[in-house]
């Protein structure tokens, strides 16, 4: 059995995917929605991608905080609003943060088999060093990291 475009349903398939067949076409390498309305997977990359550059450039501002609040002691204010838009932005969702789970979404919709243990840090560790860190591990250095900030951000308000 052919569909319209002559390519046959199992090569709708990709390695790892389950993708139906009936709404996902295989077209020089990549799947890509057909006519049932849904976005071509290359756009659903290209957004978990601009996720994670943004889930990168606030991990920065939060960790890079931290050295500026020893360069510029009035910075802690920022470096405490920042961490606690962070923290409470990540409470509605189990302590997992929103970027995660939105990146996971999306990335799932090309391959529904994808799983970033809802924990970024502990992904992009484990993909740069290739361990395997838990996200339970991973959220304790994280906590004790924010613990520590917070610590240091009130005591340059104190002390400053």
């Amino acid at each position: 059995m052919f569909h319209t475009n002559g390519i046959h349903p199992q090569e709708h398939f990709i390695s790892g995917s389950v993708a139906d067949p009936e709404r996902m076409t295989y077209y020089n390498g990549y799947m890509e929605a057909s006519k049932t309305g849904h976005m071509p997977a290359w756009t659903y990359r290209a957004l978990a991608d601009a996720i994670v550059a943004l889930h990168i450039a606030w991990t920065l501002l939060v960790f890079g905080g931290a050295v500026l609040m020893v360069a510029y002691p009035s910075y802690a204010f920022m470096e405490i609003f920042v961490l606690t838009v962070t923290l409470f932005s990540n409470l509605p969702f189990r302590l997992a943060c929103p970027l995660t789970i939105l990146e996971r979404d999306l990335r799932r919709r090309i391959d529904p088999s994808y799983d970033n243990q809802n924990s970024f840090m502990a992904t992009s560790i484990n993909r740069i060093f290739g361990t395997h860190v838990t996200r339970r591990g991973a959220d304790t250095v994280i906590g004790i990291l924010f613990f520590l900030f917070y610590t240091y951000a009130v005591l340059m308000l104190i002390y400053a």
